[in-house]
């Protein structure tokens, strides 16, 4: 495996209609298909949990996104400007945004007030100006940039205050588990690590991703089950 950057794009035609980057919706459309399943698999858990709506808002949305970020921003791009990457890339941007939400009140309890309240509004700021800068730019940057504020220097310093104070759980296992992945897709996207023109970084990127759902999904779970962190505030 060698790092290079890409310059070609592959496509194929079926009759008149041309797909580029193929390999690309498929694996875009794998991440999507992997967190529908993920979605409704939690719409089977406990019927209530203020954690749930958060979780499951978090995968629908990367389901939805990744969808049309694979149709609209690589398979017909080709017929369509580079502003119809933006559903997907936006959609993308909430799922991140309401993971480190539902992280931030599953830690609550190792927060004051004040702490939980700034993360909060922070979250919040951050994912808006992200969002303007997104529209503005249209350029993915934002997005990585997003995503490796919110889930590296949120999400995952809560998840290790929480390991040191609270009694270490399955659910903060899977959940650290599952941002290690999506950092290391992260950095795979970054460095454009590829394989073939035909399996580059982005296709690595998102084989990562959709591994990753599933720790998410166990994690989600183990959270919702657990009342004594969530619930007493």
């Amino acid at each position: 495996m060698r790092s290079f950057k890409i310059t070609i794009l592959t496509f194929i035609n079926f009759g008149d209609i041309r797909i580029e980057e193929p390999v690309t919706v498929l694996t875009d459309i794998l991440v999507a298909a992997v967190a529908m399943w993920a979605f409704l698999n939690l719409g089977k858990s406990v019927k209530y949990h203020q954690l749930k709506k958060y979780l499951r808002a978090h995968f629908l949305f990367l389901s939805i996104g990744t969808l049309l970020g694979g149709l609209l921003g690589h398979g017909f791009l080709h017929y369509l400007s580079l502003a119809y990457k933006l559903p997907g890339w936006l959609l993308s941007l909430l799922s991140v945004s309401f993971l480190s939400v539902a992280v931030l009140k599953y830690t609550r309890n190792v927060l004051n007030d004040n702490l939980y309240n700034f993360i909060f509004g922070f979250i919040v700021i951050e994912s808006i100006t992200a969002t303007m800068l997104t529209v503005f730019s249209l350029s993915f940057f934002w997005i990585s940039i997003h995503s490796v504020i919110l889930l590296i220097g949120v999400s995952l310093p809560l998840l290790i205050r929480s390991h040191f104070t609270l009694v270490p759980n399955k659910a903060l296992r899977f959940l650290v588990v599952g941002l290690a992945l999506n950092a290391v897709s992260a950095v795979v996207f970054a460095t454009e690590i590829s394989i073939d023109i035909w399996f580059n970084h982005i296709d690595i990127s998102h084989v990562i991703m959709a591994v990753s759902i599933p720790y998410f999904l166990l994690a989600g779970k183990f959270m919702m089950e657990s009342t004594s962190i969530v619930n007493s505030k």
